[in-house]
């Protein structure tokens, strides 16, 4: 008889990177940062919409090739857990709203490759408040067991500094949601 395994996914979505996180069992097992790249020698050919949507594909296919290798062709997440593209009130808003369209655009592909048995989306606020992003990877990385803490840091290794907290943001997102649903 083969043992039935819970599996989460969590993503904290972006067009130029997101940050993935597998949990099996409430452990984490794999992470990383998918990213995108052109691979054509000159990109300002290309139009900014056009980019979205190669960078979406791309990183949707990223996310979706790491999946399989970590838990088979065969196996679907049972949750996925998504940061929400969030609009902010005037005062505290950063860039234009229009930029987070192509984010809900990829939660929504995200969403129909993985194919989850349920869908959760939450709010930035929801899961880690105001806290800036380098003492949040700090708080999540401190929450780690030292199995997960190595995995953690194998997997970021060679990313640049920058992208450091796309991936830990996907830890604590999952892990906000596995602790939420523990209560």
């Amino acid at each position: 008889m083969s043992r039935k395994y819970r599996a989460i996914l969590s993503v904290d979505p972006g067009i130029q990177k997101s940050g993935w996180a597998i949990f099996v069992d409430n452990l984490l097992t794999a992470c990383g940062v998918a990213r995108f790249q052109i691979s054509i020698k000159n990109d300002k050919l290309f139009k900014e919409d056009t980019k979205r949507l190669l960078a979406i594909r791309q990183i949707t296919a990223k996310i979706a090739a790491a999946w399989e290798q970590v838990m088979g062709v065969m196996v679907q997440p049972n949750k996925m857990i998504i940061e929400q593209p969030e609009i902010y009130n005037h005062a505290s808003r950063k860039g234009d709203p229009n930029d987070l369209m192509p984010l809900a655009i990829l939660g929504g592909v995200l969403w129909e490759r993985m194919a989850p048995n349920q869908i959760i989306f939450v709010k930035p606020k929801l899961w880690k408040g105001q806290v800036p992003k380098e003492v949040m990877t700090k708080r999540t990385h401190a929450e780690l067991s030292q199995r997960e803490q190595n995995i953690a840091i194998d997997s970021f290794r060679d990313l640049p500094k920058d992208a450091y907290h796309d991936g830990y943001d996907a830890i604590g997102i999952g892990r906000w949601y596995i602790k939420k649903e523990s209560k």
